[in-house]
């Protein structure tokens, strides 16, 4: 199998509101740069997903202020929006806050 990888960085705001005693501080709206990766499987090796394309694809499709979402449900958001536009495919995507912690979600 052949898959083009791409990245995408955006800012945006969450909290976690039920995070333990030991992380309370994750309670309150904080910044993050998130980082959207996409692998998605390509047909041939002739560009059959362009990379700009694909990467635009997930800038229009995030969502400004993710709120109380976490990296996990953020990654299947993603992957389930993706099978939607490219079907019968094999894809995986991560998320991850600030390239130091993440989620990846395969199928």
């Amino acid at each position: 199998m052949t898959e083009v990888i791409v990245k995408h960085h955006a800012h945006a705001l969450h909290r976690w509101p039920h995070a333990p005693a030991h992380c309370a501080y994750l309670r309150n709206s904080h910044r993050h740069t998130f980082t959207y990766v996409v692998h998605l499987e390509v047909k041939h090796d002739d560009r059959d997903v362009e990379f700009h394309y694909l990467q635009n694809w997930i800038s229009d499709w995030i969502i400004s202020d993710w709120q109380e979402w976490s990296c996990e449900h953020i990654a299947e958001a993603l992957r389930n929006a993706a099978m939607r536009r490219w079907p019968d495919r094999r894809c995986t995507t991560e998320v991850w806050e600030d390239d130091e912690c993440g989620a990846i979600v395969d199928g």
